[in-house]
């Protein structure tokens, strides 16, 4: 496949530098793309050394960096690849996108992270980030600032928006079933195991719950569940209104 033949289907800027260095895409590359690289599917690509996994990983992650989808994190095994990699990044990327190293000590937060689009990082420092949200070395809020892919879980430190009420309460039945035997196991104060989910739009996420905080069953009252109150007088306003007007119409 020519690089000529997506030039429609990545960013401008991103295809500028890619034509520079390459004419012709190599097989795993063209076979990523047609399965919907650029599409935002989730791919497992699994390919010998030097097939071209890099570029597949170069063009999912600086579409969505530049089209404002979200950052990403470039994950190897050793730090003198990272080293590597962040120098070529910095260099090919550099005016397109924010890039950072992330491999010092891995008990350290690094919450300067939040203002870069692309963190190249080992996997021993990305696996600490839970162990210092435990220790309370990290705050939840910060860890997803700099790390969450949803935007919406990004802007607001994590915390979960309902979209049925529009704050940030929840009852037990409102969840998935994953996520309700996960909360129902939690205690106030600690976090899950990162597990598998799926997000509004069914792409494949990953995600941590932290329990914030559970209000036992108790008699509903204006004080603790007024917002519980002023939704349901609201719905009953709209249907009131509703009727009314069907019977007008009618």
């Amino acid at each position: 496949m020519e690089l000529k033949l997506i030039k429609n289907k990545i960013p401008k800027e991103l295809y500028n530098i890619l034509e520079k260095e390459i004419t012709k895409l190599r097989p795993a590359q063209e076979k990523a793309i047609k399965k919907g690289l650029l599409d935002r599917k989730n791919l497992l690509v699994c390919t010998p050394t030097a097939s071209g996994k890099t570029l597949i990983a170069e063009l999912a992650a600086f579409k969505s960096i530049i089209e404002g989808n979200g950052k990403a994190i470039y994950i190897v095994p050793l730090k003198a690849l990272a080293s590597e990699k962040y120098k070529d990044f910095k260099r090919r990327y550099g005016n397109i996108a924010k890039v950072a190293l992330s491999m010092g000590d891995i008990d350290s937060a690094d919450s300067y992270l939040v203002d870069y689009d692309i963190i190249i990082t080992t996997s021993e420092k990305l696996d600490s980030l839970i162990r210092l949200v435990r220790q309370d070395s990290l705050a939840f809020d910060e860890m997803a600032r700099i790390y969450s892919e949803d935007v919406d879980s990004r802007i607001n430190g994590g915390q979960m928006v309902n979209p049925a009420r529009g704050g940030a309460k929840w009852r037990m039945d409102e969840f998935q079933q994953t996520e309700y035997e996960i909360i129902s196991a939690l205690k106030i104060g600690e976090i899950s195991e990162p597990y598998e989910s799926t997000d509004d739009n069914g792409k494949t996420v990953y995600k941590v719950i932290w329990l914030k905080n559970r209000t036992d069953p108790h008699l509903a009252n204006l004080k603790n569940d007024y917002n519980v109150f002023k939704e349901g007088a609201l719905i009953a306003k709209e249907n009131e209104m509703v009727n009314t007007w069907i019977e007008i119409k009618l």
